[in-house]
């Protein structure tokens, strides 16, 4: 028997419990809807963005509109470049347009791959996005970026990517000295991506 249904097979009396007939007519009635249940229960998991994979992560892409083949590419993006980008369309699709949220959404993209991103507004209709962390080199990921495959941003508004030329060193900024940035003898100007 599955184990979807022992539990009901345990609320049968002693009386019926010993009869091969009722339990068999008991398990083709209540087994349909254990599957179904089991199956129901599923469906959240598989199609998490954070989890789903493969198909799953195609229907992701369709409910929120972005393909997973990228553009001028004959191979499809992997399961977890995919990811990157389904947060970002999600991301952008639900961002009230605010600096902060901006920031927690790039973090949220590529917090798991170790990165703190750090979002500028100069105030002049741009805005710079600094990636701290490990040195940003992955080939496809750059591209995602200069695309603008992974775009989370106003309209309108012109972007720069800047990457840090050696792991975990400060960027250079005047009047501030945290671990992202800092000012002379400790702060380094980043490179540009974009």
């Amino acid at each position: 028997m599955s184990g979807a249904i022992d539990k009901y097979e345990k609320l049968v009396t002693s009386e019926h419990n010993q009869r091969p007939k009722f339990m068999a007519y008991l398990d083709a009635l209540v087994q349909p809807s254990a599957d179904q249940t089991q199956v129901t229960t599923q469906i959240p998991i598989n199609y998490d963005v954070d989890i789903a994979g493969g198909v799953q992560e195609d229907v992701d892409g369709l409910w929120v509109g972005i393909s997973r083949q990228f553009p001028g590419s004959a191979t499809p993006l992997t399961d977890s470049q995919y990811r990157l980008v389904l947060k970002a369309k999600i991301g952008a699709n639900n961002w009230d347009g605010t600096r902060p949220e901006v920031t927690k959404i790039w973090n949220t993209i590529f917090g798991p791959l170790g990165y703190t991103v750090l979002v500028q507004d100069p105030c002049d209709m741009t805005m710079i996005v600094a990636f701290y962390g490990p040195v940003l080199a992955d080939p496809t990921l750059i591209a995602l970026l200069q695309s603008e495959y992974i775009d989370v941003r106003p309209a309108g508004v012109g972007i720069t990517y800047l990457k840090e030329a050696s792991a975990n060193r400060p960027f250079f900024g005047f009047d501030i000295n945290t671990t992202y940035v800092a000012g002379f003898d400790t702060g380094y100007f980043g490179a540009t991506i974009v």
